[in-house]
């Protein structure tokens, strides 16, 4: 007795695509409390092809308990 398919398909949500994602960052430090991150991320998605987004932060030491963060980037 097979019961897979007794009332039939009611959503078949098989996808034959390939999608990747690369991501490189550095860190730059331009003085003793200030440091630079820089990264780019690369997506390729076969339905509409690559897509190339910017991160970037700037990172100050305010104390010896804290640090202020500015940051920038794009999120698909």
């Amino acid at each position: 007795l097979n019961l897979d398919n007794v009332y039939g398909v009611a959503l078949s949500d098989r996808r034959d695509h390939v999608n990747g994602g690369v991501f490189v960052q550095d860190e730059f430090s331009l003085d003793d409390s200030t440091t630079l991150l820089a990264g780019l991320r690369f997506d390729h998605y076969q339905w509409f092809g690559g897509w190339l987004t910017p991160r970037i932060a700037l990172q100050h030491r305010v104390g010896d308990r804290a640090r202020v963060k500015l940051l920038y980037g794009e999120a698909y």
